[in-house]
């Protein structure tokens, strides 16, 4: 049965406020719309499965224009989610500092500094699309999945956790060079994707960061 919007959970109505100045008024509704959808949707998610859901007034032209056309920052949105999730971190690790100097056995001398670890985990994986004929960025890609290499796009992932919370970081594509030569875009590299992402990764203060792949241990990877 659709659901009216007033039946938002007062947690998840506090944290949607904290996006308001990313969006216009009207895209604004939008985005509340889309996230309820996704939240609330047990079937596939195509536009008309989402409009199905929430019993609020929307159009498939309307929902089409939020999501391909008009002019928000999906960057944006995803520095004000890390930003809002780091300042709620920030008092978490200086509790487990405290926690874990509290714990340490009583010496002469000074103590030991305390040491609070994060991962960061990088994957790739192939949304297949065996229908795409003019999507952008379709290339030909090796799908572990499916085990055989398929047309799809090719996205490169990367996870923050610390202290058992979760934050995905933006997704990127990851085109081959023969279709970045074809729709005129800078090609990159994975490593050279896993580069950046490391390099513009901000660590909440007074922690270290370990790095690796969703194939690999992190523990394996290196420090930051």
């Amino acid at each position: 049965m659709p659901k009216p919007i007033v039946c938002l959970a007062a947690q998840l109505r506090e944290d949607l406020e904290a996006f308001r100045s990313c969006f216009s008024q009207r895209q604004w509704s939008y985005f509340v719309i889309v996230l309820l959808r996704l939240v609330a949707c047990e079937e596939r998610r195509p536009m008309t499965g989402l409009l199905r859901v929430v019993g609020e007034r929307a159009s498939l032209s309307g929902l089409s224009r939020f999501l391909n056309k008009w002019p928000w920052s999906a960057a944006e949105v995803a520095q004000t989610w890390r930003r809002r999730l780091r300042n709620w971190l920030e008092p978490l690790v200086a509790a487990e500092h405290a926690r874990l100097k509290a714990e340490q056995p009583k010496r002469v001398g000074r103590p030991k500094a305390t040491v609070v670890t994060g991962d960061l985990i990088f994957d790739d994986s192939v949304p297949v699309k065996p229908k795409g004929r003019t999507m952008g960025g379709l290339g030909r890609h090796s799908s572990q999945s499916e085990q055989r290499v398929v047309s799809g796009h090719g996205l490169f992932t990367s996870l923050s956790v610390l202290l058992g919370q979760r934050c995905p970081i933006e997704p990127h594509l990851s085109r081959q060079r023969s279709v970045c030569q074809a729709e005129g875009a800078p090609f990159q590299s994975k490593v050279a994707l896993a580069v950046e992402a490391i390099g513009h990764f901000e660590p909440v203060a007074g922690t270290h960061t370990h790095v690796g792949s969703s194939g690999v241990p992190v523990s394996a990877g290196g420090g930051i």
